[in-house]
């Protein structure tokens, strides 16, 4: 027993260390790197371009900045705009910059809109932070893209009208110059699972030890134990044999 109380309390030493080894996980910064792909779905798969990085400097409080890093130009806004009249998605793909072999998470949102709405978009992150030997290692496991409001999409084949209608130009709508990425990020994390109670647990083994020490263990036979749960056999028994006699006189 004291051997199992030796290991579940260095147990509870080590997770201590570890769950202490910060402050708080969520404070420390992370870099995501962002990736898009102006082609069709169907087609080269592995036309993937990096755009945009967003460094997390506080995930609780939601502290980001974005680092566009390919300047938009007249040959992405073409792409984009045949990828809207083909009513493609604009695909993205994002991972931590950790210096490891990258995971890739995906999302998309329809390239008409977001050409219409002049590359604004709205860019939620899920980061969670999970412990490891060597502290917490914080993860992108989920992320997600969105046009903010309503735009009006005139370049889908599904949507576009007359070229004489007011403003309905694909063209007239959007022109290269107004073009940039206006990104916003919010971030967000699941719930942080709580540590382990192996103190009050310790106590209540420790207890339970204490109390089998001071209560001595009773050695008595089974019919010193139990003598008096026979004396009611016992008188019944005799009862019963001298009714038995009487009747038979």
């Amino acid at each position: 027993m004291l051997k199992y109380l030796f290991v579940v309390g260095l147990f509870n030493v080590v997770f201590s260390q570890q769950m202490t080894f910060q402050d708080d996980p969520m404070e420390r910064q992370l870099i995501i790197v962002v990736e898009d792909n102006l082609g069709d779905s169907s087609g080269d798969g592995e036309a993937w371009s990096e755009r945009s990085l967003i460094t997390i400097r506080n995930v609780k409080l939601g502290q980001t900045q974005v680092t566009h890093t390919r300047p938009w130009n007249q040959q992405l806004t073409k792409k984009l705009k045949e990828l809207a009249q083909a009513n493609g998605f604009y695909r993205l793909r994002l991972h931590s910059r950790n210096g490891k072999e990258p995971s890739y998470v995906h999302t998309f949102t329809d390239s008409c809109m977001l050409y219409s709405g002049k590359l604004s978009e709205i860019i939620s992150l899920l980061i969670d932070a999970s412990p490891s030997l060597g502290g917490f290692t914080q993860s992108l496991i989920g992320a997600s893209v969105v046009v903010p409001g309503a735009q009006q999409c005139w370049c889908s084949t599904h949507s576009r009208v007359d070229e004489d209608d007011d403003g309905g130009s694909c063209d007239a709508v959007v022109q290269t110059s107004q073009l940039a990425h206006n990104t916003s990020v919010v971030v967000q994390s699941p719930a942080t699972p709580t540590a382990p109670d192996t103190a009050t647990y310790i106590q209540k083994v420790e207890a339970a030890i204490t109390k089998e020490k001071n209560d001595p263990k009773d050695n008595r036979s089974f019919f010193a134990k139990y003598w008096m749960y026979f004396i009611p056999l016992v008188l019944l028994y005799v009862m019963s044999t001298a009714g038995g006699q009487e009747g038979g006189r």
